[in-house]
């Protein structure tokens, strides 16, 4: 049964659709202007670009925009392929009603749903004018009615779902890839942090990010303590640790940990942090959003998963990641109300170090 938030926005369409006068104006046009919607965060960003540059590669003339959070603006802003990105600041109906005159303006035909977290996301697309609403089944807060078609979920990485959605309209002769862009700025910003705090470019540099969006995803913060000054000790490592802003306590207490240690907390932003990893030797990283920022940035990554699954939001085509991947320790698998992630304990301080002793070089730091 719907919601009755769904009833109600149900209710509202077919309302304001018994009262349009106007026919669409774009359902007789071939589909030459494409929205694609992906509100979420980083990681989820990031999954959409691989189909956004096969569609803008295999299609350059298309017209293509995108409807995204401030985190999305920030890893698309100097994407090549964009033509214009319209940003939802927060989740109220104020953020949406704005953008949607501007949005109906520019008379898009085709909507693609990559993936939206706020309800409202999925009658604005409805109410946009395109001929065209597609999506995947099950994966609207209830209201796959307002697809106009309708793709079954499978099992399959993020990434390739999002190809599958735009080649079954538009059939793609690429696959794409995992990016973000970085300008001449964002690497000088690196740089110049890399200099203030006299990094040796003979030595290992590397990256620890203790942190996630969902504790039930961390490793704990003992094991990224124990591997630091191991680091530190066997390969004469240079450690930095990082997380936004609201991680602060934690990687306050990681420092405190490994004393030698620099935070990154509120030293870069997306840009930046993507161009301060290129200029790393490893990252050690949560399944998380800025673990897909070390896939896009093609630096070396060892990724520490359980339970999610990296066959579905793990490494895409990349030949610089290593998975380390643990089953699931609960039968029954309470994720967002685990309050202790055990199975993420089973990931060991050893393995990890195996796999950091096979990637590590003493190639230098290019500053």
């Amino acid at each position: 049964m719907p919601s009755w938030k769904n009833s109600l926005i149900l209710s509202s369409l077919s309302l304001i659709n018994f009262f349009q006068k106007e026919k669409n104006s774009n359902s007789k046009k071939s589909h030459s202007r494409v929205l694609v919607i992906s509100t979420t965060g980083l990681g989820d960003t990031l999954f959409a670009t691989p189909a956004i540059s096969a569609l803008k590669g295999t299609y350059p003339n298309i017209y293509l925009g995108i409807l995204t959070s401030p985190i999305g603006n920030q890893v698309l802003s100097n994407s090549p392929h964009v033509d214009e990105i319209y940003t939802i600041k927060d989740k109220s109906f104020f953020s949406f009603f704005p953008l949607l005159t501007k949005i109906r303006k520019k008379k898009f035909d085709t909507v693609f749903i990559f993936h939206a977290s706020q309800r409202l996301v999925f009658p604005f697309a409805s109410l946009i004018g395109a001929s065209n609403i597609i999506g995947n089944l099950k994966m609207n807060k209830g209201l796959d009615s307002l697809l106009t078609i309708a793709k079954p979920t499978k099992y399959q990485h993020e990434i390739e779902r999002r190809l599958d959605l735009v080649s079954s309209i538009f059939p793609l002769n690429c696959r794409g890839k995992m990016e973000v862009f970085s300008s001449d700025h964002d690497q000088t910003i690196a740089r110049i942090f890399l200099q203030k705090n006299n990094i040796d470019p003979t030595r290992p540099c590397i990256v620890l990010h203790p942190g996630a969006k969902d504790s039930f995803k961390m490793w704990p913060i003992e094991n990224f303590a124990e591997i630091g000054n191991k680091l530190i000790s066997t390969h004469n490592a240079q450690i930095f640790i990082s997380g936004s802003a609201h991680e602060k306590n934690l990687i306050d207490s990681l420092v405190t940990l490994i004393p030698s240690a620099i935070s990154l907390v509120d030293a870069f932003s997306i840009a930046e942090l993507s161009a301060f990893f290129e200029k790393m030797d490893l990252v050690i990283s949560n399944d998380t959003g800025p673990m897909h920022l070390a896939f896009a940035s093609q630096v070396r990554t060892i990724c520490l998963f359980s339970p999610t699954d990296p066959n579905l939001c793990g490494p895409w085509n990349s030949d610089s990641a290593e998975v380390i991947s643990k089953k699931k320790t609960c039968y029954y698998c309470t994720r967002k109300k685990c309050s202790e992630p055990f199975c993420m304990r089973q990931i060991t301080t050893r393995e990890v170090l195996e796999k950091t002793n096979q990637i590590l070089t003493t190639e230098p730091v290019s500053l």
